[in-house]
């Protein structure tokens, strides 16, 4: 009753008694006598030595299954942790021990996202580098970085602000996002590199004639590759083909806008 109260996330509870109270209950349409006893007996000895519901059952041990209203991580975390600070306030009455598929994903989807932070970290340094080699400037370099980098911040912020939790498959989505991001960089910053004009709005302007139509062509062509996304059962496919579907959306904008505003402040 007070982790159906105190636990929000928990729709009901469902508590199973002791395996002997269990199979009384089973048989309490029987009267009170040996036959009864005997067929509680029988079925206990049954039970036994077959092993059956060894691990949910005993003599001395009672459990509880717990329902929650959401399985995202977020939730199973807090859920978690608001049954264990229950669990302390009676700590010495009784053991317990959280199991289920439940806490397996929510620590699966938790080393993966630590995991993904490091790995997204390394990607952007790569990249880095390979601005680097191609420009052989830093400061192209760092600059380069900002319109791949905002597009997601900017979509990961209109998933926050909606409350909607980012689950691993989409996580991993925001890699293949900033590949084909970057993708557009280098084809705008190469061709700018490569102008001869004098000053750097002059060679801006020659830029955006050249590339501006292959980078809208391209782009095009990604964004309707995943509407098909839309017609799948599951939600995860048609989130991952809307989160694309963004992510290139803004990362053309952020080339096609922000990059030359960011390049126009630079003299040469």
């Amino acid at each position: 009753e007070q982790l159906e109260k105190q636990v929000p996330q928990i729709s009901y509870v469902k508590s199973y008694y002791g395996l002997i109270d269990y199979i009384k209950r089973a048989y309490k349409h029987l009267e009170e006598g040996e036959i009864k006893t005997s067929r509680i007996q029988s079925l206990l000895d049954l039970i036994t030595s077959r092993k059956i519901f060894s691990q949910f059952y005993s003599q001395n041990f009672k459990r509880s299954i717990v329902y929650v209203k959401s399985t995202s991580t977020k939730n199973t975390q807090e859920t978690i942790d608001q049954i264990n600070e229950l669990a302390m306030m009676y700590k010495g009455q009784f053991e317990y021990q959280v199991q289920g598929f439940t806490t397996l994903r929510t620590f699966v989807l938790q080393e993966l996202i630590e995991n993904f932070l490091l790995s997204f970290g390394v990607s952007l340094f790569l990249v880095f580098l390979t601005f680097f080699w191609l420009f052989k400037s830093v400061v192209w370099a760092l600059l380069a970085l900002i319109p791949n980098i905002l597009p997601l911040i900017f979509i990961g912020g209109i998933l926050g602000w909606s409350g909607f939790t980012v689950d691993s498959n989409l996580v991993l989505m925001i890699c293949v996002c900033l590949g084909i991001a970057v993708d557009d960089t280098i084809h705008f910053l190469y061709t700018l590199k490569k102008q001869t004009a004098q000053t750097m709005k002059e060679k801006l302007k020659l830029t955006f004639e050249k590339t501006s139509k292959a980078l809208l062509g391209t782009t095009l062509i990604f964004t309707l590759s995943f509407p098909c996304f839309f017609l799948a059962d599951l939600k995860i496919f048609y989130f991952a083909g809307g989160f694309i579907i963004l992510s290139l959306i803004f990362a053309l904008a952020a080339d096609l806008f922000l990059l030359p505003a960011i390049f126009s402040l630079k003299r040469s």
